[in-house]
């Protein structure tokens, strides 16, 4: 760290980059998988080896392969494997209006880019919640749909710390807020301009919209000739232009930025937490985690052992929740073939050497559909014999006698 930029902290720790869900889940990937494997390995091998048990082993053996296969595809589609460095700033409440923007972005930029930004938090998936739903988080937060970036009220130190790392940065000026202004003030404060470009959704003049901007922020005229837009049309039939320009700023930014931190330390210095602040975030954070986790681990045996101990109406709560949460799964795959197909068709047109890679995504949903799809069919097969008969009920047996 910078020894004037230390001084400046005065003691504060150096925020953290923006919140990487996903990268943070293909770190657990990479034993999860390893270890569930050997348990499987292990359940296969007893049921061969004792003759006394039944097929259960067998039956949880595939049901264990069954869900690596799914976590692996699922994890093979969203879990990137780099990390964010192209920034894409914007108002919240353009997210779905701006969608097709951030699609086009991710073809222009290719494999050497991942382009991402901070999700609305109205859209987070609770960190309670995550373990019950972590296939359906990674399908939510991939891709450029809502974005997959995370911050709490340390937002700004977080986006300024996350500049240490990103190569590029586009900003939506759409609707440009309170907060817009504030990222923008940032954002030119510590990256090259040439590592920025804004984006308008109608046709401007670019001499007016720069002459406005510098007197906005206070440019000089040498920055004013720095300042980079694409134009945004909606309606065009075609984005070849917008495409262009995105391709010409790519090329001509600079390949390692220096972020100038020390510089713009005081647009952030409000928003940095104190050490003990970031312990308690971190606390809250990880014990609603845990608290999931072991619930969710809970659920799981409760299904597997005592589920059928329980009065009808009970089973018959937990069959349906079952069956909401399938539905809701098949339901973001049907939204995930459809902005793939989007992709494999934008590639196609703008970037054919990258068809193979938008094609094999597409292909992976499709799998991932499919195995859904059994998913819910082998639930229900499983499930209905058993509907009204729960341990509360008492067998009749009828025994018949042979006299001869």
């Amino acid at each position: 760290m910078d020894k004037t930029l230390e001084q400046k902290l005065n003691g504060l720790p150096m925020p953290r980059p923006l919140g990487d869900p996903l990268m943070s889940l293909g770190r657990l990937f990479k034993w999860v998988v390893p270890v569930t494997l050997v348990l499987v390995a292990i359940l296969i091998i007893v049921s061969f080896v004792d003759e006394s048990s039944d097929s259960t082993g067998l039956i949880l053996a595939g049901f264990g392969l069954f869900q690596i296969l799914a976590l692996v595809l699922t994890f093979s589609l969203g879990v990137p494997d780099r990390k964010v460095n192209a920034l894409y700033l914007r108002n919240f409440r353009k997210d779905l209006e701006s969608e097709q923007i951030r699609e086009h972005l991710e073809i222009a930029l290719g494999p050497d880019f991942r382009l991402s930004g901070i999700r609305d938090p109205r859209k987070r998936i609770n960190y309670f919640l995550r373990p019950f739903i972590v296939m359906v988080m990674i399908i939510k937060y991939a891709g450029a749909r809502h974005l997959g970036l995370e911050a709490e009220t340390d937002w700004k130190a977080r986006i300024w710390a996350s500049l240490a790392e990103t190569r590029l940065v586009f900003i939506d000026l759409s609707v440009v807020t309170k907060y817009v202004g504030e990222e923008i003030q940032l954002c030119i404060s510590t990256m090259p301009l040439q590592n920025i470009i804004f984006i308008v959704g109608n046709a401007v003049d670019e001499d007016e919209w720069k002459a406005k901007f510098v007197a906005d922020y206070r440019l000089s005229e040498q920055q004013k000739d720095q300042l980079q837009l694409a134009v945004w049309r909606p309606d065009a039939d075609s984005n070849d232009e917008f495409m262009a320009r995105i391709g010409q700023f790519v090329s001509t930014a600079e390949l390692a930025p220096k972020a100038r931190l020390t510089e713009s330390y005081e647009l952030v210095s409000d928003s940095i937490l104190s050490a003990k602040e970031h312990r308690s975030e971190q606390v809250k954070k990880w014990a609603k985690i845990l608290a999931g986790s072991v619930l969710a681990f809970y659920a799981l045996v409760l299904f597997e052992e005592e589920l059928y101990f329980f009065p009808d109406p009970v089973i018959w709560v937990a069959v349906l929740i079952i069956a909401v949460f399938l539905g809701y799964v098949l339901f973001q795959l049907a939204i995930g073939i459809r902005v793939k197909h989007q992709k494999l068709t934008l590639a196609r047109q703008f970037s054919p050497q990258e068809s193979r890679r938008y094609f094999t995504a597409l292909a992976k949903t499709y799998a991932l559909l499919f195995l859904m799809v059994a998913a819910t069919g082998q639930t229900a097969l499983g499930l209905y014999p058993d509907f009204g008969a729960s341990g509360n009920d008492e067998g009749i047996v009828i025994i018949i006698e042979d006299h001869g």
